[in-house]
């Protein structure tokens, strides 16, 4: 059996194992009851927010590379999409090794200048968990309060 069909075999038996995993205990029927009676505007404000905020982040990876290597706008957003993706679906945020494999793979860049230019990734991941946890903090505080009174 040639090694790229069964990475590709092994890639889809992954996606369909954790897709069955992260959909086990959703009722899809609610899913569909949600998006029947959401607000279409408000889902196109969403999709358009996410679009300009992948385009920007695509853009400051693309200026934080450029030092190390001319790597086109396309082909910088495509490896941040489906990172993220896989930072979706996979536990540890693996879609970040995938993005850093990719550009190691597809440009010859190799990982120690990868990881020099990646303190910015980390960074960006220190913001988000604190932002996550002021989140959480402030939740629960509502909580507490609500069912306090």
């Amino acid at each position: 059996m040639n090694v790229r069909v069964a990475q590709i075999i092994t890639g889809l038996v992954c996606t369909i194992f954790f897709l069955a995993l992260a959909l086990y205990r959703v009722q899809l029927g609610s899913v569909g009851s949600a998006l029947a009676h959401a607000n279409p505007a408000w889902i196109g404000a969403a999709i358009v927010a996410y679009a300009v905020n992948l385009s920007l982040r695509t853009r400051r990876w693309q200026i934080i590379l450029q030092p190390v290597a001319a790597i086109p706008y396309r082909v910088v957003g495509r490896a941040l999409l489906v990172g993220y993706g896989l930072n979706t679906i996979m536990p540890a945020r693996l879609g970040e090794l995938f993005r850093a494999e990719f550009f190691k793979r597809s440009f010859g860049l190799s990982r120690v200048a990868l990881s020099r230019r990646s303190s910015s990734s980390a960074c960006s991941m220190a913001w988000q968990l604190l932002a996550a946890s002021g989140s959480a903090c402030c939740s629960l505080q509502r909580r507490v309060k609500a069912q306090a009174s």
